[in-house]
């Protein structure tokens, strides 16, 4: 029994069984080819050969690939021809597929074919470099032949400026997407039930009584206050489930002290839409009976009197705390997956460093290009995840902008001066014509300091031989200063 690491394009898989390849499998360890992948083959025995750099680059992608295989969500790594190149377990139990068969098909094969057009495109545009990743809602058909509802988040990894391969995250979104679509339903025929049955407001009462059995049906917080005093006239039984507090408690409070409503915004600017326009939706957090928090998704609605005059508001919650902390745990696994990511990425950097300075041992030229290739690679796979970290943190409100009047022109220099030892490498010219007398922008430094630094980044990828060059230019002027 041989087991083996296999890597693509700096990327690293594990396989239990290598022997079927049509390969021959060295004894000991050592770096080889094996079915036109680098693998490190691990026998029972440790070779003497084997450098400690090597070794701990080994153990951290075990762990690391070990880390992909618990997450409660589908991770894939996908070949610019559509191939499954590799899939965690949590994938091939959402699709009903064992991870072998998964490796033999295509994303293409699984895709649902009205959702498959609107993927290609993305994946297109990714591979031609106008997107570096893409998100998108759409339908898996599984082993049984059933649909199922998946949030696929798509980044592409390119070596050298060329596709390597395409990371994916899939997330099982069928229940909610289910739940979702009930309660959109359910909402939209008791605010339509509600409205029809409430024309005028001595009426209101009545009517709403009449409509009891149905209100109690839905799952949703449905109640009625006053406008002139706030207090609340008809508290529904999915309230009471919801909440804590019974319809006889309720009645003649005032929501918002019942349950210390934290509003996105001041009050009376949504009241003021709410009058404008006539409705008003959004979230908002609640305190339960038991002291428990929870967020809701509310919609508010004017029930108006004979006369025309706005005489009460509709409102119906729903809950969406399970929503919320599914999104919020997405985020902390981004969150964890980057810094999981660092600590190979640390270790792979500092070995590499201390093998170029030679302090070990003097390099032939072709064990130098090769480290700097790593080196090169190892900085660019950091960057990714410091981007993947700022993304994470942009989704959640955690990532603070601070903007403020700033001069381009030297945020370009300072950004092709951090490159060009990059340039001076691939023997390089690189040309920046910046108009003077540029406008202010306003922004935020460290944030603009990194698009000019991954713009000059890919520029420079271009061939040798080629002169990559950046123009700034005055909006106020015809073409390029």
């Amino acid at each position: 029994m041989v087991s083996a690491l296999t890597g693509r394009g700096g990327g690293w898989g594990y396989v239990d069984d290598v022997r079927s390849r049509s390969a021959t499998i060295p004894a000991g360890l050592r770096l080889g080819i094996v079915g036109g992948a680098r693998v490190v083959l691990v026998t029972q025995s440790e070779p003497a050969d084997l450098t400690h750099a090597e070794r701990s680059r080994a153990e951290s992608e075990m762990r690391l690939r070990a880390t992909f295989e618990h997450v409660p969500v589908g991770i894939a790594q996908v070949g610019p021809d559509g191939c499954w190149l590799w899939v965690n377990r949590h994938l091939a139990d959402i699709l009903g597929y064992s991870q072998r068969e998964l490796l033999a098909l295509t994303f293409q094969d699984v895709t649902h074919s009205d959702d498959l057009d609107a993927d290609l495109e993305q994946y297109q545009r990714t591979l031609a470099g106008e997107l570096s990743s893409y998100r998108i809602e759409k339908r898996y058909i599984r082993k049984d032949g059933s649909p199922v509802w998946i949030n696929l988040t798509v980044s592409l990894v390119r070596e050298e400026g060329q596709p390597d391969y395409f990371v994916c995250v899939i997330e099982d979104i069928s229940r909610r997407r289910q739940a979702e679509d009930e309660i959109r339903r359910l909402n939209m025929e008791l605010e339509r039930q509600v409205r029809e049955s409430t024309a005028e407001l001595e009426r209101q009462t009545e009517a709403l009584r009449e409509q009891a059995e149905l209100v109690e049906l839905a799952p949703s917080a449905i109640l009625v206050r006053e406008i002139g005093s706030g207090r609340i006239r008809h508290w529904s039984r999915g309230a009471e489930q919801i909440y804590g507090w019974t319809r006889q408690e309720a009645i003649g409070c005032r929501p918002f002290e019942l349950l210390r409503t934290e509003f996105p915004r001041p009050l009376v600017e949504i009241e003021a839409e709410l009058i404008r326009e006539g409705h008003w939706e959004g979230e908002v957090a609640h305190w339960r009976r038991d002291g428990t928090r929870l967020v809701v998704a509310t919609r508010w609605a004017l029930l108006s009197g004979g006369d025309g005059q706005p005489r009460a508001i509709l409102t119906v919650n729903t809950d969406i705390t399970g929503r919320k902390q599914v999104e919020q745990l997405r985020s902390e696994f981004v969150s964890l997956v980057s810094h999981e990511l660092r600590t190979p990425l640390t270790s792979i950097k500092g070995y590499t460093d201390v093998l170029l300075s030679e302090e070990l041992g003097a390099l032939s030229d072709e064990q130098s290009q090769f480290l700097q290739v790593i080196q090169r690679n190892a900085d660019r796979l950091m960057a990714l995840v410091n981007d993947l970290l700022d993304l994470s943190r942009l989704e959640v409100g955690g990532l603070a902008l601070h903007h403020e009047p700033l001069m381009l022109a030297p945020l370009i220099q300072a950004a092709a001066a951090m490159l060009l030892p990059q340039m001076v490498t691939k023997q390089q010219q690189f040309v920046l014509d910046i108009a003077p007398n540029l406008p202010l922008v306003s922004g935020d430094a460290d944030r603009i300091a990194q698009v000019m630094t991954n713009l000059i980044s890919t520029l420079t990828s271009t061939p040798s031989q080629a002169a990559p060059s950046l123009c700034g230019f005055d909006p106020s002027r015809a073409g390029c200063g």
